[in-house]
């Protein structure tokens, strides 16, 4: 798990973030990636968003998962619009464009970073406690498989 990016304000100046920067700290267990959890503030409100790095090593490829990872939101974002799902921001993952049009970042020692918006109240969980927990889980993987139906890999 990451416990400090020294660049962050650095990292973040390349993305399509308005307002003004408060902080950012670690966030989740950080198994694979390095992700923290950030804070702006914006027209008066404070706004999260999760700065993520890739982990090369173990992803050989990283532009390649924030490429899938923006393919599968949008097919699921359109799949839910068809179906009138509300609240589709809750639902679904938003990745912040960089100035340049991408969804990532690659630093001076290349490392590739990208950001989400932040989905209040969502969580994640690494090991079960209780059967509801495992009964909630499979429910959503459900919806998400049943969605994902028609979508094709490119």
């Amino acid at each position: 798990m990451v416990t400090k990016v020294s660049n962050t304000k650095n990292i973040l100046s390349n993305f399509k973030i308005y307002g003004d920067f408060i902080d950012a700290k670690p966030f989740g267990s950080g198994h694979i990636n390095d992700t923290l959890l950030v804070r702006y503030k914006q027209a008066g409100q404070k706004v999260k968003y999760i700065l993520r790095k890739i982990n090369s090593y173990v992803f050989k490829e990283p532009k390649l998962i924030v490429e899938n990872t923006l393919n599968v939101t949008n097919h699921i974002r359109n799949r839910l619009t068809q179906i009138s799902e509300p609240d589709l921001s809750r639902k679904v993952l938003t990745l912040i464009q960089n100035k340049n049009g991408s969804y990532f970042h690659v630093d001076e020692k290349g490392d590739y970073w990208n950001v989400i918006f932040f989905i209040k109240g969502a969580y994640t969980v690494d090991s079960v406690i209780n059967i509801e927990q495992a009964y909630e889980a499979s429910k959503r993987i459900w919806k998400i498989s049943k969605i994902s139906l028609r979508f094709r890999y490119r």
